[in-house]
This record gives structure tokens, C-alpha cells and sequence, in this order.
């Protein structure tokens, strides 16, 4: 990686349509996979199954499983917050809020 270009190595994370959307839900709370299908509306299971394992595979993320076998839990990692802070202001007015709909 060339260090005079450190962008390069975040932006792919940020190609897809479903990752800002994503890590902002996971910015508030930790969600279980079927609750944040249901926060993020329109995304299909395959398409949320990928992000979520490249953001885990990132270190963006975390998937934590619970006693329950089914118990699967995703919060974001201190290097998700981190660079989900600088983000908040653009992509935050990019994302509509329940609100402004």
C-alpha cells in the first residue's frame, strides 16, 4: 500500500450502496441480522449477508454470536467509529432520516 495515499485504502469500503447505510444503523446500537434488515428496508438477505461479512472482514465490524445459536449480534469496532466520525456530516445528509420522509 502507498502510504501517500492512505483514501485508497478505505474507499472500497464505501463503494457499495448498503455500507454507509450499515455502519450509520450500527453507529446508534448493536443490531441482530433480522432487526437490521428491517432497519435498512429494501436490501435482500444475499446482499446484507456480503457487506456485513466484508465490514467484518474489514475490522469495521464485529460479529458476535450469543448463547442462543441464533443469537447473532453486529456493533461497530473502534476502527468503525473512528472513521465513521469524520463521515457523519457528508454522508449522514446523503442517507433520508425517517424524518424527512
Amino acid at each position: 500500500m502507498n502510504m501517500m495515499q492512505p483514501s485508497k485504502a478505505v474507499s472500497p469500503i464505501f463503494i457499495g450502496r448498503w455500507t454507509p447505510k450499515i455502519l450509520f444503523s450500527l453507529k446508534e446500537r448493536p443490531y441482530r441480522h433480522g432487526q437490521l434488515r428491517r432497519q435498512l428496508g429494501a436490501v435482500s438477505q444475499r446482499m446484507l449477508t456480503r457487506t456485513l461479512r466484508n465490514l467484518d472482514a474489514t475490522g469495521l465490524i464485529v460479529r458476535r454470536t450469543g448463547a442462543k445459536a441464533m443469537a447473532v449480534g453486529y456493533s461497530l469496532t473502534r476502527l468503525g467509529k473512528t472513521i465513521i466520525a469524520p463521515l457523519h456530516v457528508p454522508l449522514g445528509q446523503a442517507i433520508p432520516q425517517e424524518d424527512d420522509c
